[in-house]
């Protein structure tokens, strides 16, 4: 991550620009009510350059259907491995099951989450993962039932702090020195 992949990446739009996606996953209709809901529910997402995935709560198991191109490539997974599967499949043996009971508590709650976890990507690297969890509400009013998640996600292994001394270093660090050194 040494350049600024705030310049990298494309706008919230590439939503409607990723055709393999679509063709898995939504029809551009769909695709493009649902970006509309999110962007009068989430105004400040249009200026988010990101990592970003939506699911569907109205499917069994919450599946992914829709990432962008920086997902795919923050994770090393293609679209055709992402979309219809339940973000779990990023966790790894060290992700911290707390962390994840607090995701799922989100998800049967409706309710939005901001924390940093231990995911893996496909060639099996861990990476901290600051995650930002949206809830979308039908027609943008939160008192309507919650139809999908939007998940902002950021790669910060690199802008986290390191303790010197590994007595110091909380599970996460211990897990990825482990995974690389092992």
């Amino acid at each position: 991550m040494g350049k600024d992949q705030s310049k990298m990446a494309s706008p919230p739009t590439v939503i409607k620009n990723s055709s393999r996606a679509l063709e898995l996953a939504m029809s551009p209709k769909q695709l493009n009510a649902v970006q509309e809901v999110i962007l009068r529910e989430y105004p400040f997402l249009e200026s988010v350059y990101e990592s970003m995935l939506l699911t569907d709560c109205s499917l069994p198991d919450c599946p992914i259907v829709f990432a962008n191109d920086f997902f795919e490539k923050m994770t090393l997974y293609p679209k055709e491995e992402i979309i219809g599967r339940n973000c779990r499949f990023l966790q790894g043996p060290h992700t911290n099951p707390n962390t994840v009971k607090t995701i799922r508590a989100a998800v049967d709650n409706g309710q939005p989450l901001d924390v940093e976890l231990l995911n893996y990507r496909k060639d099996g690297v861990p990476f901290m993962n600051c995650f930002l969890m949206l809830p979308i509400h039908k027609n943008a009013n939160p008192k309507n039932r919650v139809t999908h998640f939007l998940a902002i996600q950021k790669d910060v292994t690199l802008l986290r702090p390191w303790e010197q001394n590994p007595t110091d270093w909380s599970p996460s660090e211990v897990s990825m020195w482990l995974d690389k050194w092992g």
